[in-house]
C-alpha cells in the first residue's frame, strides 16, 4: 500500500484536500482515508463525485459553517455539565447548520441523486 500512496502522491493529495475542510472533524477524517483499489467501489464513488458536482452546479455551495468546540460541549453535555449562555447559543447556531444543510440536501431528491440519502 506504501508504493501506491507514494505513485499516486496520495498523500500530498490528503494534505492539498484537508486545506478546504472547515471543521478540525473533516480533517480528522482525511487521515484515516485510503486509496480505493476495489473497481467496482471506485465507480460507485466517482458517481457520488459526479452528484455531487451536478448538485453543486444547480443549487450553488451548500450553506456550511462552522461552531468552534462543539464536539467538546456535547461531550460536557452528555457527562451531565451545566452548559453556559455561549455554549448554548453554540448549540442553537450548529442546529440552524445542520437544517439548513438538511434543506439543501433534500433538495437534491427532486433530481433522484443517491447524494441526497447523506
Amino acid at each position: 500500500m506504501k508504493y501506491i500512496n507514494e505513485m499516486l502522491e496520495f498523500n500530498e493529495i490528503i494534505n492539498r484536500l484537508k486545506n478546504y475542510c472547515i471543521t478540525e472533524k473533516a480533517k480528522e477524517n482525511f487521515e484515516i482515508l485510503k486509496p480505493i483499489l476495489s473497481e467496482g467501489e471506485l465507480r460507485i464513488r466517482m458517481k457520488e463525485t459526479s452528484e455531487a458536482r451536478m448538485l453543486l452546479d444547480a443549487q450553488g455551495a451548500p450553506p456550511l459553517g462552522t461552531v468552534s468546540k462543539i464536539r467538546e460541549i456535547v461531550e460536557g453535555a452528555e457527562r451531565g455539565e451545566l452548559l453556559s449562555i455561549d455554549e448554548l447559543e453554540k448549540i442553537s447556531q450548529f442546529a440552524i447548520l445542520c437544517t439548513r444543510v438538511i434543506k439543501y440536501l433534500n433538495k437534491s431528491n427532486d433530481r433522484n441523486l443517491k447524494i441526497s440519502e447523506y
